[in-house]
C-alpha cells in the first residue's frame, strides 16, 4: 500500500473531529479561544466554555458558538471531550488538572504549571498516573 499523501493526511484528520472544552475565559484565554477557533478547520471543535464569571463564559460562547459553563465539574460531567484546555490563574490549574485526569481527559495546561516548585511536584506526579496526557501551552507574544 503506497504512503498517505499529505492532502490525505489532512483528509483523514478531518474525519475525526476532536470535541474541545475551555476551561478559563479571561485575558489570556482570548489567545486559545481564537486558536482553537483557527483549528476548526483542523478538527478543533470547541464545544463548550467554563469560567466562574457568568458574563465572561455567556460572552465567549456566544462568540465562539459553544455552550457555556459556570462549573467546570459539572462541564466536564456533562460534555464528551477530546481535549480540555486550561487557561486560568495558576492556583487553580492543579486542581482542575486532577479533575480532568480523573476523568482520563487530554488537557493542555496554560503556564506556568504550578505556583512554586512543590506545586508543580505535585503536578508532574498526577500528570505521571496512567493513562494521562497533559501539555503545557507557552505562547509566545513576539513571534
Amino acid at each position: 500500500m503506497a504512503p498517505e499523501t499529505p492532502q490525505e493526511v489532512r483528509e483523514n484528520l478531518m474525519a475525526h473531529r476532536t470535541a474541545i472544552g475551555l476551561i478559563g475565559c479571561g485575558f489570556f484565554a482570548q489567545n486559545h479561544l481564537h486558536a482553537w477557533n483557527d483549528l476548526k478547520p483542523e478538527g478543533a471543535d470547541l464545544v463548550a466554555v467554563c469560567d466562574i464569571e457568568p458574563s465572561r463564559a455567556r460572552a465567549a460562547g456566544e462568540k465562539f458558538g459553544a455552550r457555556w459553563y459556570t462549573d467546570a465539574m459539572e462541564m466536564l460531567d456533562k460534555e464528551r471531550l477530546g481535549l480540555v484546555d486550561i487557561a486560568t490563574q495558576v492556583s487553580t490549574h492543579l486542581a482542575l488538572t486532577e479533575m480532568t485526569l480523573a476523568r482520563r481527559i487530554p488537557t493542555v495546561v496554560q503556564k506556568p504549571f504550578g505556583r512554586d516548585i512543590a506545586e508543580k511536584l505535585q503536578h508532574m506526579g498526577a500528570v505521571h498516573k496512567p493513562p494521562s496526557v497533559v501539555g503545557v501551552f507557552a505562547a509566545d507574544a513576539n513571534a
